[in-house]
């Protein structure tokens, strides 16, 4: 195939090829002769001959690498290469196309222009973003074609089948009768699925995957059914991934039970039977029955219940609708058993509480110590290699020959590697998680860009609708920026920019919420960069998605190669990125509900070993022995922090969530104190204040006030009724006693304690730093001491001057 393209490239006509002997996929291409003759290059422009060039043509391996098309190996796309090349010539020029002129697909012509000096950095930016359109263009093109030739293929094969397909369906109705007729025997079930690769449970299964594909938009829902919000948010595969697995359970339970036959082949006698309610019932009593927690029959019950609302939505209009109906509204009803009985098992769980938002401060202060004092355990080497150096180490460790100094360098590239992890995966998520309570799945989606990098990706005035990033507009000013698609409507309404947070605001230059993770934010700069160069001195970001080929900017990285995120030829690339849900990364087979827990479950780890090997030394960490092992007794900490740190156990674990539980508990805790103050006398305007501190928490958490005290508040209503009471001894005794804790002694009675009194403490801790006036805490922050330190200046000058004038 070789066909011309709609779109050119500023006069340059483009194309769309099949790679010689590939009829898998097309890529955009385009002929010298069109580019010289547009302008675009001078007439004499050839590719560079540099050594590099060479080496990257050859690892790259794009097709039409300025090649003639007798050269393509390939006749019969070569013939069609110079009639259309011929045709399209005659329509932007009237002299003679030269038959031997070179064609040369986008991604060849980009990279000579990237190893030719003097390239225009304009034109190499606007032909990457024309190629990568083009891409897409040729993907969506390809998608047509298959679905074109699977119509015509269909049809062939129904002209061909029908005699057999007749017989069949006659053959399908005598035994759907005589499974009407039988006398069913139930016997005990078993929960593992007997015959999982039987005629009948293979043809549940693609039924199911037809169900799955449903339009719900525009499908006709019977008015007895209701709606399912749910599905609609749910694409195809989703809905397959989430419905299948548990559907075929139910079926392959029904086998057992011989409610169905196994060598039945139509799926209809399972989805439309009238006995489907009582196969559902008997499912889940079996899972019951064998000691399961009902919890786990909760998710059971979900995916039966989307099952068969599909399944009602495609018998609509046939015999079986009724059938179809009443064995989905069973489903829901057994579905809102298992709900209840879900709710109160988790309402039955003791669950003990190891973390407030006050404990989780002192165990970053910890964290701060050991990251302030970094040159002494990894050594001032590593600690102060940037991307470029890191680059020129592996360079030089890749072209050494002397044994003693390449293991040296061995070393030092391990080192940095550790130490620029740690700073990232443990340092920065502890501290951002504190800050803003985001959950795992927010942190891998989080993108590192720059500036321009950042202006880049607006298209037709807008962002993409799901994005968070971290971008660097200089060395002092950075900015978080999520956008959730859940913003103003109106084209009036402020921009993103305008509601993320910043190190310092862009226009007055005043101190923003970033400002504390300032010096730590210019680290993760470098420190990514290291992460992402591989063992060449690479960093390769690119991979292909089911649209072409992205290239990822992702803040955090895998420690391992993935099979789902590989380069144009088929090869895991190095440090690949998390997958996000909902196929986010546009790769089929990534998992549906992402790698958050992944990501979280590794920082636990780490803490976790972190923690405990500060009892006795940490002497060693990702595959690095540091210079000094790692010793709480030698860490210049609070007592407070020490007795936190040495609290540790194996048992006891930190998570992303449990800094997001800790966040929403504090500020729900202390509004709720706030207004046991007011009741007490205490005065209106606290509650006022700490009520836009809530709002702008959870507005950062990414969760309403609701949700955050269903499933988020940890203090509990006995708790709650105590407020009042404690305001009242506050303004009498004054508010130590609640807001003043000393951990060195019972430690566990300590943290109890200040679980009770986190709405205080947070008040206490708010007051201190200025941002809510509170009588009993005077604020202690640079800017209130500098303004009293001022004030004391200014009145014993007046009592010198008075002084003077006495005298």
């Amino acid at each position: 195939m070789f066909q011309v393209l709609p779109h050119d490239y500023k006069g340059v006509t483009c194309f769309r090829a099949n790679a010689p002997r590939d009829r898998s996929r097309t890529i955009p291409v385009t002929a010298m002769p069109f580019i010289v003759g547009a302008g675009v290059l001078p007439k004499k422009w050839g590719p560079p001959e540099s050594k590099v060039y060479v080496a990257d043509e050859q690892k790259s391996r794009h097709p039409f690498s300025f090649v003639n098309p007798a050269n393509f190996n390939d006749a019969m796309l070569a013939t069609a290469a110079r009639m259309t090349l011929k045709n399209a010539w005659k329509k932007c020029s009237t002299r003679r196309y030269q038959a031997s002129g070179r064609v040369v697909s986008l991604r060849s012509l980009l990279l000579a222009l990237k190893h030719r000096s003097g390239t225009d950095p304009e034109l190499f930016r606007s032909l990457t973003l024309h190629c990568e359109r083009l891409e897409k263009v040729c993907v969506d093109l390809d998608e047509e074609d298959a679905k074109t030739k699977a119509v015509e293929a269909a049809s062939i094969a129904k002209t061909i089948a029908a005699p057999l397909v007749k017989q069949r369906q006659q053959q399908q109705q005598q035994q759907q009768q005589q499974q009407q007729q039988r006398v069913v025997r139930v016997k005990r079930p078993q929960l593992r699925m007997k015959q999982p690769n039987c005629a009948m449970v293979q043809a549940v299964t693609v039924y199911m995957a037809k169900l799955s594909k449903i339009k719900l938009e525009t499908a006709k829902i019977p008015t007895d059914l209701g709606e399912c919000n749910t599905l609609l948010t749910m694409s195809p595969k989703y809905r397959l991934d989430t419905c299948l697995p548990v559907i075929r359970r139910v079926a392959d339970h029904a086998i057992s039970t011989r409610r169905l036959s196994a060598t039945a082949t139509d799926a209809l006698l399972f989805f439309q039977s009238p006995q489907l309610p009582e196969m559902i019932a008997e499912f889940l009593a079996v899972h019951s029955a064998s000691g399961a927690v009902a919890t786990s029959r909760h998710p059971l019950g979900r995916s039966i219940r989307l099952a068969m609302f599909l399944n009602a939505v495609q018998a609509q209009g046939t015999a079986a609708e009724s059938t179809c109906i009443q064995s989905a509204k069973s489903a829901y009803r057994q579905y809102s058993q298992a709900w209840s009985a879900s709710n109160r098992s988790r309402s039955a769980r003791v669950v003990k509480q190891f973390w407030d938002i006050e404990i989780l401060i002192l165990v970053v202060e910890v964290l701060d110590k050991i990251h302030a004092n970094a040159i002494k355990y990894w050594g001032t080497t590593i600690t102060e290699t940037t991307a470029a150096g890191f680059q020129a180490l592996i360079l030089e460790h890749n072209s050494c020959r002397v044994i003693q100094r390449k293991a040296e360098l061995k070393r030092l590239i391990v080192g940095c590697r550790s130490y620029r992890r740690f700073q990232l995966e443990t340092i920065f998520t502890a501290k951002f998680a504190l800050l803003t309570g985001i959950r795992p799945m927010g942190f891998i989606a989080i993108d590192l860009l720059s500036a321009n990098q950042w202006e880049a990706r607006v298209n037709n005035s807008r962002r993409p609708e799901v994005e968070s990033a971290l971008v660097r507009y200089d060395s002092k000013t950075w900015l978080f920026s999520r956008c959730d698609g859940k913003g103003s409507r109106s084209g009036a309404a402020a921009p993103k920019e305008r509601s993320g947070l910043w190190t310092r605001d862009p226009l007055i230059h005043s101190r923003g919420k970033l400002a504390d993770l300032l010096p730590l934010l210019e680290e993760v700069w470098q420190g990514q960069k290291i992460l992402a160069t591989d063992d060449n001195a690479q960093r390769q970001r690119s991979y292909v998605t089911n649209g072409g080929v992205k290239v990822s900017e992702s803040l955090y990285t895998k420690r391992r190669p993935s099979k789902f995120f590989v380069d144009g030829d088929g090869k895991k690339i190095f440090a690949p990125p998390y997958a996000l849900p909902q196929n986010g990364n546009g790769i089929e087979g990534t998992p549906q509900n992402g790698e958050g827990g992944t990501f979280s479950g590794l920082f636990t780890s780490d803490i976790s070993a972190l923690f405990t090997g500060l009892q006795v030394g940490f002497a060693k960490i990702y595959r690095y022995k540091l210079d000094t092992a790692i010793k709480l007794a030698e860490l210049n900490v609070s007592s407070n922090a020490r007795a936190i740190a040495s609290r540790w156990k194996s048992p006891l674990k930190l998570t992303v969530y449990d800094f997001r539980r800790a966040k929403s508990t504090s500020v729900l805790a202390a509004l709720d104190a706030a207004r046991a103050w007011r009741a007490a006398g205490g005065g209106e305007t606290i509650v006022h204040a700490l009520r836009e501190i809530v709002d702008n928490s959870l507005r950062l958490s990414d969760h309403g006030e609701q949700v955050a005290r269903s499933f988020y508040l940890q203090t509990t209503p006995a708790e709650s009724s105590q407020l009042l009471e404690d305001a009242m001894k506050i303004m009498s005794d004054g508010p130590s006693k609640f807001t003043v804790l000393d951990f060195t002694g019972d430690v566990e009675k300590q943290c109890k304690l200040s679980h009770r009194m986190v709405g205080w403490r947070t008040m206490a801790r708010l007051a201190r730093e200025g941002k809510i006036l509170w009588a009993p805490v005077p604020p202690t922050s640079p800017s209130s001491c500098w303004r009293w330190s001022w004030m004391l200046v200014v009145l014993v000058v007046l009592v010198a001057v008075i002084k003077n004038k006495i005298l």
